[in-house]
């Protein structure tokens, strides 16, 4: 009543979900054979390839979901601490541009993201908004103290650039001490990480 086929899969490894095509034909060669639940037949797959792209799947939905949460709660911060919601909007689209460039930077040098190195996506939104945090609150603290547009935006890069510039220091040598170790995934997270704290800081 039951049979083991053994495969070795073609696996895909410039795909964001590189066992994905090898289980597609899988059971697109099954359900030709017949082997369907109206034939009384029923096919399941295991096997490094088929768990690993479950984690994976399961990794993705909850990143989605702990990122929205992530923004959903870090806006209503920002609207209730700045007491502005045009300085809100800019530091979130300073958040969400950070997002996509350091994505862009994880593909570029690393080449593609596993369950753990994409939990970058996270972890940048509780640290990526701290730059447009300080900068927009150094910014409001001087208009209420009467200064107009262009002399807040002195004062406040004034007195913001050396503590942005050793907080990213800091945070880069965190991140890289990521590095040298054997965990693949640990290590790709770390360098990621370092290039979201530089590309920031820049934005």
């Amino acid at each position: 009543r039951r049979r083991f086929i053994l495969v070795q899969p073609v696996i895909d490894y410039t795909s964001f979900d590189p066992g994905g095509p090898a289980m597609d034909a899988v059971r697109s060669f099954a359900a030709e054979a017949g082997i369907t639940a109206e034939q009384g037949l029923r096919l399941r797959l295991t096997g490094d390839v088929a768990l690993y792209r479950e984690e994976l799947q399961t990794v993705n939905q909850g990143m989605i979901v702990s990122t929205l949460i992530s923004i959903l709660l870090g806006t209503i911060i920002l609207a209730i601490g700045m007491s502005s919601w045009r300085l809100s909007l800019a530091c979130l689209a300073v958040l969400c541009a950070g997002l996509l460039w350091t994505a862009s930077f994880g593909l570029i040098t690393v080449g593609r993201f596993n369950v753990i190195s994409i939990t970058f996506a996270a972890m940048f939104v509780g640290l990526g908004i701290d730059y447009a945090a300080h900068l927009g609150l150094r910014y409001r603290e001087a208009r209420l103290e009467g200064s107009d547009h262009a002399e807040a935006l002195r004062i406040m890069a004034a007195s913001q650039f050396s503590p942005l510039l050793w907080c990213t220091l800091t945070s880069i040598i965190s991140f890289c001490s990521f590095a040298p170790t054997a965990y693949k995934g640990i290590a790709e997270l770390g360098l990621i990480s370092s290039g979201g704290m530089i590309l920031s800081v820049i934005i």
